[in-house]
Protein backbone atom coordinates (compact mmCIF):
# COMPACT_ATOMS: atom_id res chain seq x y z
CA UNK A 1 0.00 0.00 0.00
CA UNK A 2 2.93 2.75 0.73
CA UNK A 3 4.14 1.91 -2.75
CA UNK A 4 0.46 3.45 -3.93
CA UNK A 5 0.42 6.45 -2.31
CA UNK A 6 2.97 8.37 -4.89
CA UNK A 7 1.36 7.28 -7.45
CA UNK A 8 -2.11 8.26 -6.22
CA UNK A 9 -0.80 12.03 -5.34
CA UNK A 10 0.92 12.24 -8.77
CA UNK A 11 -2.88 11.10 -10.15
CA UNK A 12 -4.93 13.91 -8.02
CA UNK A 13 -1.50 16.21 -9.44
CA UNK A 14 -2.29 15.18 -13.03
CA UNK A 15 -6.30 15.27 -12.82
CA UNK A 16 -5.87 19.08 -11.01
CA UNK A 17 -3.66 20.12 -14.03
CA UNK A 18 -5.75 18.71 -17.17
CA UNK A 19 -8.87 20.58 -15.17
CA UNK A 20 -6.90 23.68 -14.86
CA UNK A 21 -6.04 23.26 -18.68
CA UNK A 22 -9.78 22.86 -19.93
CA UNK A 23 -10.86 25.84 -17.50
CA UNK A 24 -8.04 28.23 -19.62
CA UNK A 25 -9.20 26.69 -22.68
CA UNK A 26 -12.64 27.18 -22.15
CA UNK A 27 -12.03 30.61 -21.01
CA UNK A 28 -9.85 31.49 -24.18
CA UNK A 29 -12.66 29.57 -26.36
CA UNK A 30 -15.55 32.09 -24.61
CA UNK A 31 -13.92 34.92 -25.70
CA UNK A 32 -13.09 33.71 -29.01
CA UNK A 33 -17.01 32.97 -29.65
CA UNK A 34 -18.04 36.31 -27.94
CA UNK A 35 -15.57 37.93 -30.47
CA UNK A 36 -16.77 36.00 -33.43
CA UNK A 37 -20.79 37.29 -32.29
CA UNK A 38 -19.71 40.56 -31.48
CA UNK A 39 -18.20 40.61 -35.35
CA UNK A 40 -21.30 39.32 -36.80
CA UNK A 41 -23.21 41.76 -35.12
CA UNK A 42 -21.21 44.96 -36.22
CA UNK A 43 -21.02 43.51 -39.62
CA UNK A 44 -24.71 42.86 -39.89
CA UNK A 45 -25.35 46.63 -38.43
CA UNK A 46 -22.76 47.77 -40.99
CA UNK A 47 -24.58 46.02 -44.23
CA UNK A 48 -28.31 47.38 -42.62
CA UNK A 49 -26.59 50.10 -42.75
CA UNK A 50 -25.61 50.47 -46.31
CA UNK A 51 -28.64 49.60 -47.13
CA UNK A 52 -29.98 52.57 -45.71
Amino acid sequence: MPQMKPLNWLSIFFCLQIMLIISLNMKYFMNYNFKLINNAQTSKNITHHNKW
